[in-house]
């Protein structure tokens, strides 16, 4: 078992094939993790950096939704969910009460981007 360190709030550990990240959320921390080799591919193909997406889960009008294309053997959530540089869509799986593992994340095309808004007006 790897052993970690306890970080500081918004601080990341980075590891050669993980990474982990804690976030206050309402006196709690929220705990994001994902794999590294995954982050770098998604960062390369979607121009998003997991931390931006860690960063935009903690967004309180986020659209979450199961993602039951197809079975994952666990329940993946797609979320929609606003960041300093704009509405992103971002997928990820809770390990328990407070472990978020992040799988994908992307810009929000036009639709999603609409109705993240729309909910609003």
């Amino acid at each position: 078992m790897r052993k970690c360190r306890l970080l500081s709030v918004r601080e990341t550990l980075q590891a050669p094939d993980f990474a982990l990240r804690l976030v206050r959320v309402s006196g709690t921390f929220m705990k994001y993790e994902w794999d590294a080799a995954k982050a770098s591919a998604n960062l390369a193909k979607h121009d998003v950096s997991f931390d931006d997406a860690a960063r935009a889960l903690e967004d309180p009008r986020k659209i979450e939704f199961l993602d039951d294309r197809f079975d994952y053997g666990e329940e993946r959530m797609q979320s929609i969910c606003i960041e300093r540089d704009g509405v992103l869509f971002v997928v990820s799986v809770m390990r328990g009460n407070d472990v978020c593992r992040i799988i994908s994340a992307r810009k929000a095309d036009r639709d999603e981007q609409e109705r993240y808004f729309q909910r609003y007006l």
